[in-house]
């Protein structure tokens, strides 16, 4: 019986260390702040406030340092045409901090750049948010 109870017992340890493994990777992987919640590594979001200017197709770089890039597409929604223009563009997000809200660290800048001579249709290369850790933003234009 005694043995029984030492392999529970260890049972019981080898548990309660892969939960605070567990919790311990949650903190460490950085997320960003891009939508109503956390995000790891998104492949697509809205940069602009209104949805018109969004990327998609992210590939991430350097994740967890203190920049995160991504290359993809950015597509401009031209109104009141509809019409959606895209483009190459590089993600970067920045300004990574230790939120207590979200019990980790998260990213709370993005800039999005727009590559190539088209300065897009906005006449804007460059499209941004940044955020504070309660979850509101401004947006930001270079």
């Amino acid at each position: 019986m005694a043995a029984v109870r030492h392999l529970r017992a260890l049972g019981l340890l080898a548990v309660l260390a892969a939960v605070a493994a567990s919790a311990a990777l949650a903190q460490a992987a950085p997320r960003a702040i891009l939508q109503p919640g956390d995000m790891y590594k998104p492949h697509a979001f809205p940069v602009s406030g209104d949805g018109d200017f969004y990327v998609h197709g992210l590939h991430w770089h350097a994740w967890g340092h203190a920049r995160a890039v991504a290359y993809g597409t950015a597509t401009e929604q031209d109104r009141p045409s509809h019409v959606n223009h895209n483009y190459p563009v590089r993600v970067t997000l920045s300004r990574l901090t230790y939120c207590a809200d979200h019990g980790r660290r998260v990213y709370l800048k993005v800039s999005a750049r727009i590559l190539g001579p088209d300065p897009g249709v906005f006449g804007s290369r460059t499209f941004g948010r940044a955020w504070t850790c309660a979850g509101t933003w401004t947006l930001t234009a270079h």
